[in-house]
């Protein structure tokens, strides 16, 4: 890690998924461990979307949530403690628009992705936020383990 060579001391560190996973990560102090439950994690997740499920109840069309969520009650769970004594870890998340259901709005959000990446190149995408979704950073040191309501 920089910080004891460079003696960085953050106040606050912000990321955005495997990067605010990572902070996380480095501030419990079991870096191999994580490592190897993502590589075990992610074995068997080939792609980033399986549209053959976009029809199927129960079936995910993006598995990464699923594992996400899981990865991190796993590896904080027993660790979370130790996040108390870390700089404030800020974790970026979208708000989906009210008058969207779930599918939609990612079927929506992805649209609106590669629109922005490949169509306009825009450096600063708005369409986003135009469609109702809405950024927000919660604090890692905020999160505690919610078990999953019946689906």
């Amino acid at each position: 890690m920089v910080q004891p060579e460079r003696e960085l001391k953050p106040r606050i560190i912000a990321g955005i998924s495997a990067g605010t996973a990572k902070a996380c990560m480095l501030y419990t102090n079991h870096s191999r461990w994580v490592s190897d439950y993502y590589l075990r994690a992610l074995k068997d997740n080939t792609k980033n979307a399986y549209w053959g499920n976009l029809l199927r109840s129960g079936q995910s069309v993006f598995p990464h949530y699923r594992i996400y969520r899981q990865a991190l009650l796993d590896i904080c769970a027993e660790r979370f403690s130790e996040l108390a004594q870390a700089p404030e870890i800020r974790i970026g998340v979208s708000y989906l628009p009210r008058w969207f259901g779930a599918r939609s709005a990612v079927a929506a959000g992805l649209i609106a992705y590669n629109i922005e990446k490949y169509v306009r190149k825009t450096l600063h995408p708005t369409l986003g936020q135009t469609l109702g979704f809405h950024p927000k950073f919660v604090k890692a040191q905020d999160c505690a383990r919610v078990e999953d309501s019946p689906t």
